[in-house]
């Protein structure tokens, strides 16, 4: 049995565990966006419903602001209240390069958390 983080993580199926959500690693920066249609293992339909993961960019928008208040704080911090142009860089640099990984995590806990799947071990 594989653990509900430890699936999250490695972008598992919610119903399986074992299927993998997105077709490419997250490193091809070109295909990092591309899901697979049903789970290649227990063939979960990902897409729930026409526009189901539209209420993924909520969850994105909650991880950016995270990610931003976390990096103003540290910067501050290490930087001892620099000008605000180092806060831009720094917050939208930390963004831009977060985004693939924003964009494919907040898919991911849509379907663990709100798409009402439970998870069947015997799959």
């Amino acid at each position: 049995m594989s653990s509900l983080f430890l699936s999250i993580l490695k972008e598992k199926c919610p119903r399986c565990r074992k299927g993998f959500v997105f077709k490419f690693p997250v490193y091809k920066i070109t295909h990092f966006h591309y899901m697979n249609e049903l789970c290649p293992h227990c063939r979960f339909r990902y897409e729930i419903e026409p526009g189901f993961f539209w209420a993924a960019m909520y969850i994105s928008y909650a991880l950016g602001v995270g990610l931003s208040l976390f990096v103003g704080l540290l910067v501050y911090s290490i930087g001892h209240n620099p000008s605000l142009m180092v806060y831009l860089i720094s917050i939208i640099g930390s963004i831009v390069i977060i985004a693939p990984f924003s964009f494919r995590y907040s898919r991911v806990i849509l379907l663990y958390f709100f798409s009402g799947v439970a998870y069947q071990s015997e799959l």
